[in-house]
This record gives structure tokens, sequence and C-alpha cells, in this order.
């Protein structure tokens, strides 16, 4: 087992489930939520799913060593509905979102310079905020 991603698994479950305490969210309430807003079929099942990331399987599974995360492009749904990056969901970052003036200060980059290399990169909505 790979104990980097059991680690980012655990971050997960612990942030996603602090968010959705702090937004008063059921599990049933989240997954609706979630459903109207980007057109998915989460259920109450997937959310508790999502929150015993990190944690081995039982035994009867092919895979006793692999640790559930979900999915990249679930990673970035969730994160986007909270309004947080995925590398604070991960664990990545203590930050919730991406901050010009901390992003400046680490760099050494000028604003200028860190706006072109987000054009480059095709910046989008989930990664990037000012």
């Amino acid at each position: 087992m790979d104990n980097a991603i059991q680690i980012k698994a655990l971050y997960f479950a612990e942030r996603l489930g602090q968010l959705i305490k702090d937004r008063g969210y059921s599990h049933t309430g989240l997954a609706k939520e979630m459903n109207e807003k980007y057109q998915t079929g989460y259920t109450h099942n997937d959310v508790a799913h999502w929150l015993k990331s990190g944690q081995l399987p039982e035994k009867r599974y092919k895979d006793p060593d692999r640790v559930h995360i979900p999915k990249f492009d679930t990673l970035v749904l969730i994160a986007d509905f909270f309004g947080v990056d995925v590398g604070f969901l991960l664990g990545e970052t203590d930050g919730t979102r991406f901050e010009m003036g901390k992003a400046m200060g680490y760099t050494g980059l000028n604003e200028d310079a860190l706006n072109n290399i987000r054009s480059i990169t095709k910046d989008d909505s989930a990664c990037f905020h000012n």
C-alpha cells in the first residue's frame, strides 16, 4: 500500500467531514444539492463512502491493501461545490483557495508573471481564484 495515498485520503475524509459539518449538510442533503448543481447521481451512500476515504477495505475485497479515495472528477466537483481547492481537500495546503499575494511571495514572481502562467496553463475556476 502507498502510505502517501492513504495520508491524502485521510486528509480528504477529515476535511470533507468538517466542511459538511460547518455547512450543516446531511449526507442526503449534500448529495441532492450536488446532483442539482452538477447533474450527477450521488446518493447518501456515496457521501458516506467518501467520508470513509483512507480506511483500508475489508479483507473480502480482492486487494485488501487498496485505499479508497474518490475519483479525480468527483474530487473536483466536491472542491468546486464547497469553494475550496482540491489541494486543500487532499492536505496539500491549509489554504482553501489560491491567493495571488501568497503566490507572489512564495514564487518571487510578480502578478503579471503569475497571470501569464495561469493563461498559458488555461486556468480553470476550480484551480485558481484571486
